[in-house]
């Protein structure tokens, strides 16, 4: 049960993922237009974004507390790597709402601003891909993006070091980042 429950919450995840990332660089390309359309581009991509969020941790719990066995997280790269992309994702979607919320609509007006948001949507979209890519091989059923990782050289078998130390200097550059922005003065941030 545990499985479909996980295939299920994984399914609409990716969905409303997704959502967030195609409204947020739909918007992103909009520049710093305050037209209606952009302003409901800017809505949905942070609703979507805070709500993948919130529902990527009992996605990430049921897949790994419900489909793999405990003793294959230690053993498994493909297990780890999931993990390992999984965080990633989660840690990127919930720093851009984060920057999101705490900013409001001055992530559009402030040139750092919107290209740190795009980083991390961007970042944690590529974590996303190869979340659900992992999840079809694990299933053994495979991905429609098996040819693309065979063609660039990504083998989702062998431990992805080099992944990890991105995804960990962006989430340390974006609480650097906050944290600073939270301490300086609101007319003093740009």
């Amino acid at each position: 049960m545990e499985g479909v429950l996980h295939t299920i919450l994984a399914g609409s995840n990716v969905g409303i993922l997704l959502l967030a990332t195609v409204a947020f660089f739909a918007r992103f390309l909009m520049g710093a237009s305050r037209s209606e359309t952009a302003v409901r581009l800017d809505q949905l991509a942070f609703g979507a974004a805070v709500v993948g969020f919130f529902l990527a941790i009992p996605t990430i719990l049921t897949g790994l507390l419900g489909t793999w066995p405990l003793a294959a997280i230690g053993t498994t790269l493909l297990a780890q790597n999931k993990i390992l992309a999984a965080t990633a994702l989660l840690a990127a979607f919930g720093m851009f709402s984060f920057l999101r919320w705490r900013e409001g609509g001055r992530i559009w007006e402030v040139p750092r601003l919107r290209i740190l948001a795009a980083v991390l949507v961007l970042t944690g979209f590529i974590n996303l891909v190869l979340v659900g890519s992992m999840g079809g091989s694990a299933s053994l059923k495979g991905t429609m993006l098996d040819p693309l990782f065979l063609a660039l050289g990504i083998n989702k078998f062998v431990s992805l070091t080099w992944g990890i130390w991105v995804n960990v200097a962006l989430i340390v550059l974006t609480v650097i980042f906050v944290a600073y922005s939270m301490a300086a003065p609101r007319g003093q941030r740009r």
